[in-house]
């Protein structure tokens, strides 16, 4: 393993145990089945307690840093009217500056299938980086300059996301269809329930990689619940979409491969 490949997995590792440490308290295939276990699950419920609020949602301090940037929350969405008994998990952190209920929301997912949107959100956009060695630093290129940022870990079965099969034991079963439409049902929680004073404003849904299938399905699922609502004030406030090195289909791809093994 070389020196650079070396630094980018321990901060691969950093950004893991990092994610656990601060959400706790609070390829192209078509198809694809996420894993969990019952452990970690009862964990999730405990965690859970018995509402949903936003105030219970609260990060109010980061291992190792201390009050974040900007308000953060950190809780569960319920996927339920789409699935029952499927919470998918968020972290939202509000635009840094100015008033954040105010300012636009951007949804961002990686890939996998089956990778955690943490991953990115501490990597990458987030306000906050996860360094080499498990400590945190302020982002330069964060994009809660500009916006609130919302990482969703789908689907269920993804990071701490969780389905009911997993309370017994079992697997979280998802093809394309089915995360789209949790996601759906996961976001609309958000703006009606969670946070409903940013249905006033733009919402773009982001991601990159397998996120190039899950980011426009989501919005497919997304404008036909608006196409059914009777109150304008009803619908989610899906203003486009954005990829970054984004995962369509094998056959539309296929034909840039040799292009990309020869480059790299």
């Amino acid at each position: 393993m070389t020196t650079t490949r070396r630094a980018r997995a321990t901060r691969a590792t950093a950004v893991a145990l990092f994610a656990c440490a601060v959400v706790a308290p609070g390829a192209c295939d078509a198809r694809a089945t996420t894993r969990g276990t019952r452990a970690s699950v009862e964990l999730r419920r405990e965690e859970r307690g018995g509402a949903m609020a936003r105030d219970g949602d609260a990060v109010t301090t980061l291992p190792g840093y201390g009050a974040p940037p900007s308000t953060q929350y950190s809780g569960f969405l319920d996927a339920s009217a789409s699935t029952p008994g499927t919470a998918l998990h968020y972290w939202f952190a509000a635009k840094r500056d100015g008033d954040w209920t105010r300012a636009p929301t951007l949804l961002w997912m990686n890939g996998g299938p089956g990778s955690s949107s943490i991953l990115g959100f501490l990597q990458e956009q987030g306000p906050l980086l996860v360094n080499a060695s498990g400590g945190l630093m302020e982002n330069p290129f964060a994009w809660t300059k500009y916006a609130n940022l919302v990482a969703l870990e789908s689907p269920a079965g993804v990071g701490w996301s969780y389905c009911q099969e997993m309370t017994v034991g079992g697997d979280c079963s998802n093809d394309d269809v089915s995360a789209a439409r949790d996601a759906a049902a996961a976001v609309v929680d958000f703006f009606h329930r969670k946070f409903p004073e940013l249905r006033s404003n733009k919402f773009y849904v982001t991601g990159e990689s397998y996120a190039g299938v899950y980011v426009p399905t989501l919005a497919r699922e997304l404008l036909d619940f608006n196409d059914a609502q009777t109150s304008d004030d009803a619908k989610i406030p899906l203003a486009g979409i954005a990829t970054g090195d984004p995962c369509t289909d094998n056959d539309s791809q296929r034909n840039s491969m040799s292009m990309l093994w020869y480059g790299h």
